[in-house]
């Protein structure tokens, strides 16, 4: 949980959203509260890497502990998602998340990946049953990595 549920994560692929309609540059931090808890801050940059950035917050609970590839967040009295951790790097340097439902799906790496990583990775969703068509890869900052 240490090396997964800590620091910044880079959105190198995604689903289209409403909440990421023109905002690259999306990452997710993750500082952990407790056993079984994480504070989760998801941001992008609006317009242009470097430009404003819009960001939400939340509790997260892992619903697995011990496998720990399962979080459901609480973003406002209102808002929960379920996330779920379908592939990672052995060195945790990338992940492949997606809903339970199979609607959302993202990629995460620790660094901006190099085009033949991006593309490796999203054939790896694919074989793991999900439709990667609808991905779209929003442009990221080379060498920054968002603080919290």
């Amino acid at each position: 949980m240490d090396r997964f549920y800590s620091g910044t994560w880079l959105e190198v692929a995604r689903r289209p959203m409403l909440i990421t309609v023109n905002c690259p540059a999306g990452s997710t931090t993750y500082r952990r509260n407790g056993p079984t808890t994480v504070y989760v801050f998801d941001a992008c940059e609006v317009g242009i890497p470097g430009g404003r950035q819009r960001s939400i917050d939340g509790e997260g609970t892992i619903l697995d502990p011990g496998t720990n590839a399962k979080l459901i967040v609480r973003y406002a009295p209102l808002v929960s998602r379920e996330y779920w951790i379908i592939d990672r790097a052995d060195d945790y340097s990338w992940f492949i998340e997606a809903s339970p439902d199979f609607r959302d799906l993202y990629i995460f790496t620790r660094k901006v990946p190099s085009r033949s990583q991006l593309s490796r990775l999203v054939a790896r969703a694919e074989a793991l049953g999900y439709d990667v068509s609808r991905l779209e890869f929003p442009a990221q900052p080379p060498n920054k990595v968002p603080k919290l």
